[in-house]
């Protein structure tokens, strides 16, 4: 039990495998391009550049129609106002800082890369977690997001950092055969 409370305590942010051979192959084709050479992305890239709570409602209502489908592993959202809400208590809660590694889109359907990474406070420390990601979003005839989706690791990149809970699901990878 020690161990698994003393392995949970870790404050260390460990660089995943995937950053690494992302840039490593950052000269190599790839179909997707910086977000700024997207202007159909500026809504959205601004919101989450100006992850504030004193800027989020505005910058949701520019980005997001009334209604739409949003996921992020940890909510399912259908109003605007409700993400507004969401969104702003997230702000209000610690530092998010999202940089946009690149997007591809296909019409009406962009698929964004990003690394975000979260500071927040966890019973009795401070957690600094990095994670990698991937975003799809459909845009509507006005340009507004109807549908948000987000792909990422939610146990290593929130989950696995937490007191007691992050000991369990390393112990739980590591009997899986998980190998850093």
């Amino acid at each position: 039990m020690l161990t698994t409370i003393m392995s949970a305590c870790t404050t260390k942010v460990q660089e995943k495998p995937y950053a690494h051979y992302i840039e490593a192959s950052s000269g190599s084709q790839s179909a997707f391009t910086p977000v700024d050479e997207l202007p159909r992305l500026e809504p959205f890239v601004t919101m989450m550049r100006e992850f504030s709570a004193g800027e989020m409602a505005d910058n949701i209502t520019a980005a997001y129609a009334e209604t739409f489908y949003f996921n992020d592993t940890f909510h399912t959202l259908k109003e605007r106002q409700a993400l507004i809400n969401y969104f702003t208590e997230l702000a209000g809660k610690g530092k998010t800082e999202v940089t946009f590694l690149d997007a591809t889109n296909a019409g009406n359907d962009f698929y964004v890369r990003w690394k975000m990474r979260m500071q927040f406070k966890a019973l009795w420390r401070d957690i600094d977690v990095t994670s990698v990601g991937l975003t799809h979003l459909r845009l509507n005839e006005e340009g507004r997001i109807v549908l948000h989706q987000d792909f990422w690791d939610g146990a290593e990149g929130f989950y696995a950092h937490l007191p007691v809970i992050g000991g369990q699901i390393k112990r739980i990878r590591s009997q899986l055969g998980e190998v850093d």
